[in-house]
């Protein structure tokens, strides 16, 4: 639903249902790692699929607001909810060896967050758009957050315009730091970074050969 209720500025509503059938990986894998004790070979660790783990489901719900200030600088927001059930995850079904892990449903995971978008066309060969996004992810049945995803993330752009064909791009990129969790249960700590992209473009033969 798109509700335009004056000029430059609209609200959007959407709601969406998708489902996600299990990869082949997650139905069909089969793998086993066996340690030398005394001469025996003894499993130590089982990762398995499973044949019959039922769909991924998702319901999402989204709003968005966008308008333009000034004639010139474009604002969009968008705020969203997902739930997703039959959560398809590794699950450890036995820590001491042998280890057994398993493709399984491990529940309804939850997903919420916010988006922002900027865009500033300052002269009219140069311009500078920014976005930032929050997210946060929940394990309903464990009703804890599940880690992997960072919660921030920024983007800031710039293109400007040079004589004789010649176009000037950056871009500056930053995620946020976040944890990754193995299925023995450990966790390690991954790092935030910056990342900055540059390129400079020329085009030829009225643009057809850049």
């Amino acid at each position: 639903i798109i509700y335009n209720p004056f000029r430059n500025h609209v609200f959007r509503v959407s709601a969406s249902r998708a489902i996600r059938t299990p990869s082949i990986g997650e139905t069909r894998f089969d793998y086993t790692r066996d340690i030398d004790l005394m001469g025996i070979s003894v499993p130590a660790l089982t990762l398995l699929g499973k044949k019959n783990i039922k769909d991924e489901k998702l319901n999402g719900f989204e709003f968005g607001y966008s308008t333009t200030f000034f004639n010139k600088v474009f604002f969009n927001t968008e705020l969203y909810y997902y739930e997703i059930s039959n959560f398809i995850d590794f699950v450890t079904f036995r820590k001491s060896i042998p280890v057994d892990i398993r493709f399984d449903n491990n529940g309804t995971a939850i997903s919420r967050g916010v988006e922002a978008a900027v865009e500033i066309p300052v002269t009219s060969r140069w311009s500078i758009s920014a976005n930032y996004t929050f997210q946060e992810v929940e394990n309903r049945r464990a009703n804890q957050e599940m880690i992997g995803t960072p919660k921030h993330k920024f983007n800031i752009f710039t293109t400007i315009e040079l004589p004789y064909a010649v176009t000037f791009s950056s871009r500056c990129h930053f995620v946020d730091s976040t944890k990754w969790r193995s299925p023995l249960g450990t966790t390690k700590k991954i790092g935030s970074y910056f990342r900055l992209d540059a390129r400079l473009a020329k085009t030829l033969f009225n643009d057809r050969v850049e």
